[in-house]
């Protein structure tokens, strides 16, 4: 209603939020949740009425676990959010009211922070419906933020039906996004497709000022190391609509891959596996007023884009990569690949050995290219 405002809603079918909890006399208690399933369907629905203005901030819907504190201390092992139990999170009518700080959205989790979590499964179909600020969705978990996650697979569908108004989307199979200082994210799967319609409405850009619109298989973005990843065969990743970036930054850069869409530097990837199909079909324009702007769209098998010195073995895909859609704008490129995209402007990437594609690399007959375009069979784009 008029004036409203609703911090921090965490919504989830097993336990809403894990606070940080500690005895009188400083000891910190591990909270944990083991051998815990939801098996019933979890909606979180926002509407407004044209004249109403209200604020939502940061809200977190999922599967079994809603959020933990930044600060706790929590185990989560051997649980599983079931097939039963679809995740859904619809904005898709609202009146003025507004979403700020992000909304996260998880199949298990939406948001786990200072823990380990372990042989933990999504089944759940996972829908957004999303028009506001920022986007962070993964079967498994939208952020998992200083964790450690081992043996974690993801069998629910992920899809998000509209990303308008948004100011990013980190997206992936598994993992939204694994935030930096996290431990290693290891023999995680993604087995289920990954769909993401991005829109644009009248007088709004889809992606205003978003310097992260990041789209895996398994992780959207990864700050911490990874390792013994695998996108199997039917989790094909389909990105379609239409995105125009409005930014005053130069080295924007879009990333979107089979595996995981984008990773930073100083972290190993051994054992990343691609066997699902990667099509791009979606519109990307680039408007910007920086000088000198460097506006990329990174497209791979297995890694959209890498920054800094990673090394790596075992770098493999056998899906088809296709870009069948159009892209144009000053000082923007394409760099589309059987296995990496390409590497942020400013850095350099070390041989990552062996790498192996296997996978067909299609501009398809309907693509419009209106900027320079780099295609490898192995790596597109280094500099």
């Amino acid at each position: 209603e008029n004036n409203t405002v609703i911090l921090y809603p965490s919504v989830a079918g097993v336990v809403g939020y894990v606070n940080k909890t500690t005895l009188s006399g400083g000891e910190e208690v591990v909270t944990t949740i083991t051998s815990t399933n939801n098996d019933a369907a979890v909606s979180y629905e926002c509407s407004a009425n044209a004249s109403d203005k209200a604020l939502i901030v940061r809200p977190y819907v999922a599967g079994v676990v809603g959020r933990c504190h930044d600060e706790g201390n929590t185990v989560l092992t051997d649980s599983q959010n079931t097939a039963n139990g679809a995740i859904t999170l619809n904005s898709s009518t609202y009146g003025t009211y507004e979403y700020h700080g992000g909304v996260m959205v998880g199949g298990f989790a939406s948001r786990i922070a200072s823990a380990t979590i372990t042989n933990c499964d999504n089944y759940g179909k996972v829908t957004v419906d999303n028009r506001h600020y920022a986007l962070l969705v993964g079967g498994i978990a939208g952020l998992a933020h200083t964790c450690t996650s081992t043996n974690c697979d993801n069998f629910g569908e992920i899809e998000v039906k509209e990303t308008a108004r948004l100011r990013g989307v980190l997206a992936g199979g598994a993992f939204g996004c694994t935030y930096v200082n996290a431990g290693v994210t290891s023999n995680c799967t993604n087995n289920a497709k990954v769909t993401i319609a991005a829109s644009t409405e009248e007088g709004l850009s889809a992606i205003t000022g978003a310097l992260y619109y990041r789209i895996g298989g398994v992780i959207g973005f990864a700050q911490s190391p990874v390792d013994n990843l695998t996108n199997n065969k039917g989790g094909d990743l389909i990105v379609s609509g239409d995105v125009t970036c409005t930014t005053e930054k130069a080295e924007d850069y879009f990333s979107i891959a089979g595996v995981v869409a984008f990773k930073t530097k100083g972290a190993t990837k051994d054992n990343i596996k691609n066997y699902a199909n990667v099509t791009v079909n979606a519109n990307f324009k680039y408007v910007s007023e920086a000088a000198a702007a460097v506006q990329s769209l990174h497209i791979g098998g297995v890694l959209g884009g890498c920054s800094g010195n990673p090394t790596g073995t075992g770098i493999i895909n056998e899906g088809t990569v296709t870009f069948d859609g159009s892209i144009e704008g000053k000082g923007a490129y394409l760099a589309v690949a059987g296995v990496v995209g390409g590497s942020h402007s400013y850095y350099r990437i070390t041989p990552l050995e062996p790498l192996l594609n296997k996978g067909q690399v299609i501009i398809g007959e309907n693509a419009v290219i209106k900027v320079p375009c780099s295609v490898g069979g192995l790596f597109a784009r280094n500099e």
